[in-house]
This record gives structure tokens, sequence and C-alpha cells, in this order.
């Protein structure tokens, strides 16, 4: 072999550190060409200002070329460490994509191989390793936990904030109800679900009767959470019962990180799960990411990066100096359309009635984004396919293949797909996203105005927009369809969560559904006008194209986001206090949360909360004192272990027809007023979520000018739903809406909660009159079945006619002054359309039958 470097007349060269000249000396593919502004300037702004930083945030549009940035700066740290380099992915499907690119510019890369040791090559310091984030964070890591972890010169996320979903799920503990063989079907139940469901239950049942017998029942919709106080008094027990079966598969990459740590974390339980997750994630146990001397973030423009504070640690200062292209504003072409804007015709049913059927030799792939599998049914009906997780990777590779014929519906999948170009012209964003694990669903129903929760949100609809859209010349179609997600679009409140660049794009849609509206004006069927306006962006309309540039180009260059940076990093400080053992240091940061104004009162009674977790551990009787002002503030937190009282639910002030009139004022057009009812009629069906269908009927009543609670929620005890309808008399709905339509029978144990909820409103309201509702598809009493009272029963038809009446009583006022409505006409209306006081006492009921169903 010739030693050409002997023969060299310069000195042999040190290694390159300017990531812009080892772009030059790489043996790229000849159609790669030179690198992009936007890739000079971010590489350049790294080399002379950031590489000495320990973290640093990346944050581009997608298409931008932040894959081959990553790994020239992974490279450069290469290069002048020596040490290893690793280029983490979301999930498996994007490390073969980053290799093939990594390949095709010249870049040496290794991947880790399953059930093999870390490849010599990366260890070596000789290529970067490729690989996924669940090789780092998982208890069984090759990387090894604590003081054994493995040392790490550079690593760098890609898509980080759906790398943080990776890390929390890694560090928890997900028991399912049931065991199931490889075939699906059911082996047994899973003798850790039934352990500590046994242990639990005396807890659970106190913290809510109704919610528990759904759980019983294995109803996958029934969430409760396990009080701190009790968890951590069972935590010796919770350890051993958990630990015996330590090497089941559900738990053996899991236990090793939480095991020392089970009182210190949060569970969950569901009628088909159990989920225990610590309230600070251990990052410090995984010693490669922790004690790494140069971390890399890669970020997409359109997310707000505050939820980094928590999720990776990251200081408020890395969050609020990304390096960015401040020379470009928005990439790609997104017509977001809202159909049900244009017209009531285009609701949700006539949007997947019309994309959801295969169509022969289209030639660009259809695709919808589900938050469940229970709302993909419909499509599945109508001849889409249903992408599994055993699957995703075949339909991927077939949208890929040109196979466009039949619609693909993702199910909870907002990021880590990449639809680009012809395999999604037309993106369906089917509902409003929901958190997917247990403990988001939580948070949810406690936490539903707080700030994470409405940045979770805002990223998740962000991700899901983003989906069809991957480069500066991608262009898509964004339909959007669920009244609850076309809501959150349509309030400003909602929008200013999203980046500049969506809310602008949304704003665009929404004025371009009302262009439409002239098209129905002269004659078009609504369908026909909506699928025209589609296609001037699929046909490449040059007069849209222009509209769309004209619109874009108002956009000013963002700064990075901070809402919520400063209460997430509040949050953070108290619970790093309270793990190293300052609890009074921990509970007067909170404090100052509680103390401010800029913290709504739900959200400061969640705050209480957490303070009187903290105070759990040197004085039960002080925090079970906070714990109590903590469910006064916030009704949907854990019932205190004492000093708990029921106030009773009190009439308005006023007449009913003024508290309409006042709830119809709030909005400035009938439009979101229509929007409003719309958001709760939705969820006034058989079928429906139960907790969505509770929520409903409370919000209902509202709007029909009563006051209106959920007992079982917020009290821990009573009727799923209360009305006051008047001074001292009341409504008590018990609501059965994932009941099946074909069930012909009342069980023996939903006429006990029926009377079991009775007997609480006696205790409670001592002498005042009831009218008793059951929401259930019949009326035929089964077997030792009983009600200990008189009881309405709402079937399908009575529900049906209630939605009918009020969605008419609303349509009153399109043309009326919302702010100046009067009392006479909302009683006309009242009375018009079935929905007075007596009217809805007696109107909208079947009676019992102990025979034959009528």
């Amino acid at each position: 072999m010739v030693d050409f470097s002997k023969r060299l007349s310069k000195p042999k060269r040190e290694k390159v550190l300017d990531p812009i000249e080892i772009y030059d000396g790489l043996d790229r593919a000849s159609d790669k060409g030179p690198l992009r502004p936007v890739q000079e300037h971010v590489l350049k702004h790294w080399h002379a200002n950031a590489r000495n930083e320990k973290d640093v945030i990346v944050k581009l549009h997608t298409g931008q070329g932040k894959t081959v940035i990553g790994l020239l700066l992974l490279q450069s740290k290469l290069n002048e460490k020596g040490g290893p380099a690793v280029y983490f992915c979301p999930n498996i499907q994007l490390i073969e994509q980053t290799c093939e690119q990594a390949k095709q510019f010249g870049f040496s890369v290794c991947k880790a191989e399953s059930k093999q040791p870390l490849p010599s090559e990366f260890l070596e310091g000789k290529a970067i390793l490729i690989t996924s984030i669940q090789k780092l964070f998982n208890g069984l890591t090759r990387f090894g936990l604590n003081h054994k972890s493995l040392k790490i010169s550079a690593l760098l996320m890609d898509d980080c904030h759906a790398c943080v979903d990776s890390i929390r799920d890694a560090v928890t503990l997900s028991i399912p109800r049931k065991l199931f063989d490889s075939s699906g079907a059911v082996k047994g139940a899973h003798p850790v679900y039934e352990k500590l469901f046994a242990l639990l239950s005396d807890v659970l049942r106190e913290q809510g009767e109704g919610t528990f017998h759904e759980i019983e029942g294995e109803s996958p919709n029934a969430i409760l959470a396990v009080p701190y106080w009790a968890w951590k008094d069972r935590a010796a027990e919770i350890t051993n019962i958990v630990g015996d079966s330590a090497d089941h598969k559900s738990i053996k990459f899991v236990w090793p990180i939480i095991k020392d740590r089970i009182g210190e974390c949060l569970c969950v339980v569901s009628g088909t799960g159990i989920e225990i997750t610590p309230y600070l994630t251990p990052l410090e146990d995984f010693g490669s990411y922790w004690e790494a001397e140069t971390r890399i973030f890669m970020s997409a423009t359109v997310t707000d990066d505050s939820f980094l504070v928590k999720g990776l640690r990251l200081a408020p200062g890395t969050i609020s100096k990304p390096l960015t292209y401040p020379n470009e504003t928005w990439s790609g072409e997104k017509m977001i359309v809202i159909p049900s804007l244009t017209d009531d015709e285009l609701d949700r049913s006539a949007i997947v009635n019309e994309y959801g059927r295969p169509i022969l030799r289209r030639s660009y792939g259809v695709v919808a984004l589900c938050p469940s599998f229970k709302g993909s049914k419909d499509w599945e009906a109508c001849g889409a396919k249903i992408a599994r997780s055993e699957t995703i990777g075949e339909y991927i590779s077939n949208l890929k293949n040109g196979f466009y014929d039949e619609s693909v519906v993702f199910v909870n999948r907002y990021d880590g797909i990449d639809l680009a170009d012809d395999m999604c012209r037309i993106l369906v964003f089917d509902s409003l996203p929901f958190g997917e694990s247990l403990v988001d669903q939580y948070l949810q129903t406690c936490r539903a105005d707080s700030e994470l929760s409405r940045i979770r949100l805002a990223r998740s609809i962000e991700q899901g927009i983003g989906r069809s859209v991957r480069g500066e010349k991608d262009y898509s179609v964004i339909i959007v369809i669920g009244t609850e997600l076309v809501n959150s679009l349509r309030q400003a409140a909602s929008r200013a969560y999203l980046s500049d660049q969506t809310r602008l794009q949304v704003e665009i849609g929404i004025e371009v559904a009302e262009y439409a509206q002239e098209d129905i004006k002269n004659g078009k069927t609504p369908m026909v006008a909506f699928k025209e306006l589609v296609q001037q962006c699929l046909k490449r309309d040059p007069a849209w194209k222009e509209f769309y540039v004209e619109k874009m180009s108002q956009l000013k260059p963002e700064a990075a986001k901070r809402r919520g940076l400063e209460i997430f990093e509040t949050e953070l400080k108290a619970e790093t206090e309270y793990h190293f053992g300052n609890t009074d240091r921990a509970i007067s940061i909170l404090q100052a949360l509680v103390d401010g104004s800029a913290v709504a009162s739900p959200e400061k009674g969640y705050y209480l909360q957490e303070m009187a977790r903290y105070k759990y551990r040197s004085s039960k009787i002080e925090a079970n004192k906070l714990q109590q002002k903590a469910h006064r503030r916030n009704r949907f937190l854990f019932k205190p272990n004492d000093g708990f009282v029921v106030e009773q639910l009190a009439p308005l002030t006023g007449k009913r027809v003024s508290a309409i009139a006042a709830w119809v004022k709030q909005f400035d057009t009938f439009e979101r007023l229509k929007l409003a009812i719309d958001e709760i009629l939705v969820n006034l069906y058989f079928g429906v979520n139960s907790d969505e269908f509770e929520r409903a009927v409370q919000k209902l009543g509202v709007a029909l000018g009563y006051s209106s609670e959920r007992p079982d929620k917020e009290w821990k005890q009573g009727p799923d739903n209360l009305w006051c309808v008047k001074d001292r008399e009341y409504l008590l709905i018990e609501c059965k809406s994932e009941v099946l339509l074909s069930r012909n029978e009342i069980h023996k144990d939903e006429t006990g909660q029926m009377n079991n909820a009775c007997a609480w409103f006696r205790d409670h309201y001592p002498g005042c009159a009831l009218t008793r509702l059951m929401v259930i598809p019949t009326n035929k009493l089964g077997a030792g079945a009983a009600f200990n009272d008189a009881v309405g029963i709402v079937k399908k038809h009575e529900l049906s006619k209630l939605v009918k009446n009020v969605r008419q009583f609303f349509q009153e006022f399109a043309s009326m002054d919302l702010s100046d409505v009067a009392e006479d006409k909302i009683n006309g209306f009242l009375n018009a359309h079935q929905l007075t006081t007596d009217a809805l006492k007696s109107e909208y009921q079947k009676e019992i039958y102990a025979g034959t169903v009528r």
C-alpha cells in the first residue's frame, strides 16, 4: 500500500473543527451540492459563538437541512474531543432515514444492532452512532446507569420534543390489566395489576365512587389518581408487589429506574391499566446524557420550547437563545381549511365520508390524524386503512412507493411521521388531540386551563399540522374537522399559544372558508364548492399561490417564545428542592406562585396540593390542612383525608332567563355562540367517552341558565351531574353514555349507583325536591335490579330530542344582537322548544318497566 502521507509537501493537518470546512471535505454523492445559506449561517454562528456551550438548541423550519447541520456539529466535536458522539432519533422509523442521508453526504456512521454491544467504531470515536432515544433511556440501557454510564463527548437529539415524550415513557411503569398472547387473545389478568388494585381499592373508592365502579367494570376511559398520602404510606408494599414481578416484560425495562423512588411517584389507575411515573424524571441516572460535554437539541420553529425546562432540565437562557435563521420567517405552503365554517353541511361526517373512501389511481396520498382508535372506526367503515403500531412502517413505506388509492389513518401520532410531497397532499386533522397516557389525562382533568396543558395541546396541533409539509417547496391542504378542534382554532386566546407562522396560516384558512361561501350563494353545492377550493391548491392555481405568499410575507422574524417559561422553571426548582430534602424551601417557592396574580385560582389549588405533598413528609396534619385549601380552590383535585365538607349547589342569583342572556352575551358573534353549543352537543350521544359526556351535561346546564356541577368528580361522591333548577329544587343525572345501544337491560350495579347517588343527595340536601334521570339506552330492569325512588330513563330517542331542541333554541339567536337580548324573547324560545324547567323534568324520559322494553 502506498503511503501518500509521506509524499505530501505540507505537514499533516490537524483534524478540521470548522463544520463548513468539514462539509467541503466530505465524499458526498454527486447530487449533493454546496450548503444552503441557512445551513451556513447556523454553522458559522455555532462555530464562532456557541461551540463551547454545553447546551445548544438549533431551531429551524422543516426541510432546512437540520439533519446535515446536526451531523456536522457532531463531527466537529468528534474531531475536537475524540470521544464518542451519538445522534438520537425519536423513533425507529427515523433511524434508517438519518443513516441513509448521512451516507449520501459521506459521514462515517454506525447503528446499534439489537442485543449486540455498542459498536466499537462508535466507542473509539471513529463514527457517529445513530440510534433511537429509547436505546439510552431505559433501565437496562447498554449505555449504563449512574456511575456505570458511558462517557459521551457529544450528543444530539433530533425532534427533541418527541424525545421528551419518549423519555417520560421510558421512566413510566405501564401495567396492563390483561395479558395477551401473540395472536391478541387474552391469557388472563396481569398479577401486578390485580394486587395493586386490591391494595389501593379503598382509597380509590374514596376519590370517586362512580368512577371507581367504572374502573371495576374495565372502562378504559375511567381514571383515578392515587392520593399521595395513601401511595406514600403503602410504598413498601407496592415495592414488594412490583419487585416480585420485576422480570416481567412490562416491568423490567423501567423497574431499575424507579425501584428506589416508588414513594415519589404518581400513580393513575384506569379500567385497563395502571401507570406509575416519577414526579421528577430522573435524568441524572442516565450519565451519558447528564454528563455529556456537549448536548445539541433540534427543534421546529413552530414549537414552544418552554416545556424543555422540565422535560430535559435545560436552563431558561438556553431556551431563550436558540440558533436560528433570521432571514426566513416561514417555509412551505399549507392551505389550512375548516369546512364547517364554509357550510354546516360540511361537518365531520361529510368529510370522513368524502375523503375516507378509496379512489383508484389517485396521484397523491390522503392521510388522516385521529386521536383515538374509537374515533377511527368511521374512517375504517368508509374503506380507509388504520395504521396500528405493527403496521405503521408498512403504511409509510406504501405511501413512499406511490400507493395512494386508499386513505391512511394514523391514530394519536402527531410527531415522528414525515409525509413529504405526494405522500400526503391532503391531511385531514380529525378532532382535538388529547393525552395518550393516563398521567396526561389525569393532569388534563385537574389542570385543564394551565400553561402546561395549553402549551402541550398547541404543540400537538402544530406537530399534526406540520406532518404533510416537510420542505420549503412542499405544499398540502390541511382539512380541520371535529367541533372541539375547530372551536379551539377559532378562539384567539387558543391561537395565541401557536407559533406566529401557524397562527397566520389558520387565520388565512378562516378567511378562505368565508370566500368559499360565495360559490355556494351562487348555486354550487357545499361539497362541490369546498372540493374546488381544495383543488386550487393541489392544481397549483397561480392566484392562490400569490395570495398565500402575500399573506405570509406579513410575518416578521419570531422571537423565542417565553410563555410559561418562568412557571415551568419555578415548578422545577420546587420539585428539585424537595428531591434534595429541602421541604420548606420547596413550599416557599410554590407559595410565591399561589400568592401571585399570574395564575388562575384552580391552578393555585394544584400548587397547594403540591405543597401538601411536600409537607406530608414532615407533618400529616399540616399537609391535610393544605389539601383542604387546595380542594376548595379546585374540586377536581384529591379529596382531603378529613375536614371535608360538601357545599350545596346554590341557585344562580336572579332569574333563569337573565343567566341565559348573560351566557349568550359573552359571545361577540352568533358564529362563536354556535361553535360553543356545537362543542357541547357533539358529546351528547351514546358511545361518547363518559368523562366527555358528563362534562358536556355540566356545560349544558350552565348554557340553559342553571348552576351545574359534577359531584362524583368534584366531591368524590354522589351523581355524575347535578343541576339546581330552582331554589331547593334539583335535577340529578346519572350518565351511562358508554353502554352499547344493543343492551336491553339495566344492570343491578347501575341501579345501585343511582340509589347511592340519591342517598348522597338526601344526606347533603335534606328537604330539597329532586327529579332523578338516568341516561342509558334501555328502560328495562335486569335481574336483581331495582330503584329505591322514581327514576326517569333518557334513552336514545329522548337524548336526540333534547339535543335537537337545544340546537333549535340557540338558533333563535342567529339574527339578534347578542349583547341585548330581551328576556321575554328568551322565555318564548324556552316554551317553543320545550326547554322550560317543567319540560326538562318531564318531556325527555321514559318510565321504568320491569318486563318488556317499551
